[in-house]
């Protein structure tokens, strides 16, 4: 990063104007690069509707625990490792299951700490999925994270 970031720094002060898709990125940029803020706009990413409704998975009624599901690549910066360092706590709560759906260069770390929590029974890592299956698994969960 020591490298490039000197590149990035030339770039984001020299654009017209700058795009971030949350206020904390918007922070980074201004904090770390010394972008002044009138030049960064917040825009969320956008989520297709038509796709990801309630309508697209179906939910077994009878069914008693509840099913929590992330989608990412598995990296650091996703932050992974701090839904499942909370997910004892929530299993102690409510009987629920965490489903894992993705793939990245980073999985035996996430894996590996599901094993140190001993949660394995209650975590399932899916790995990666065609993007036409995600809005179904998404809308057959309890609760997206």
């Amino acid at each position: 990063m020591h490298i490039i970031k000197p590149v990035i720094e030339v770039t984001l002060r020299n654009a017209n104007h700058i795009h971030a898709i949350s206020e904390a990125l918007k922070n980074s940029i201004v904090k770390n690069f010394g972008v002044d803020s009138k030049k960064v706009s917040v825009i969320p990413n956008g989520v297709d509707i038509n796709l990801f409704n309630p309508s697209k998975g179906r939910k077994d009624p009878n069914r008693k625990e509840k099913i929590i599901v992330s989608v990412s690549r598995l990296t650091e910066k996703n932050g992974l490792e701090y839904l499942i360092k909370a997910m004892p706590r929530v299993f102690e709560k409510i009987d629920a299951k965490l489903k894992i759906v993705g793939d990245g260069d980073q999985r035996k770390i996430p894996e590996n700490l599901v094993k140190k929590l001993g949660i394995e029974d209650k975590v399932f890592f899916k790995g990666w999925i065609k993007y036409e299956e995600v809005p179904k698994i998404v809308a057959s969960s309890d609760l997206f994270v």
